[in-house]
């Protein structure tokens, strides 16, 4: 609870967190993309906890979630697709904290 304190205090007035949401909620899948549905039902298992979103052009800033919520295999795409979007995820640690400057730093960026 405390973590979700500090990240709504920092992404107050300018971001909205978005809670719970799945990787096919955050990035478009082109209709072109070899096996489409099997990618997009893949993409709605993918698991990110947190998604913050800016409230005036609803981009989204940045993605912070617990890898242990996810299996290895879609961890490892979730990071690849934030990536190829240039959407920056932070991993949260098994006790799910994470250091306040990191995420200041990342909504900065």
């Amino acid at each position: 609870m405390h973590f979700l304190k500090s990240l709504k205090a920092i992404a107050a007035n300018r971001y909205d967190v978005l809670y719970g949401a799945s990787l096919v909620n955050v990035v478009d899948l082109d209709d072109s993309v070899r096996n489409h549905e099997e990618v997009q039902d893949f993409m709605e298992h993918c698991h990110l906890d947190y998604v913050v979103v800016d409230n005036e052009s609803s981009a989204v800033k940045l993605v912070v979630s617990d890898p242990a919520t996810s299996s290895p295999e879609q961890m490892k795409f979730v990071e690849k697709c934030l990536d190829y979007i240039g959407v920056q995820l932070i991993k949260l640690d098994k006790d799910k904290h994470c250091d306040e400057a990191l995420l200041r730093n990342a909504l900065a960026a």
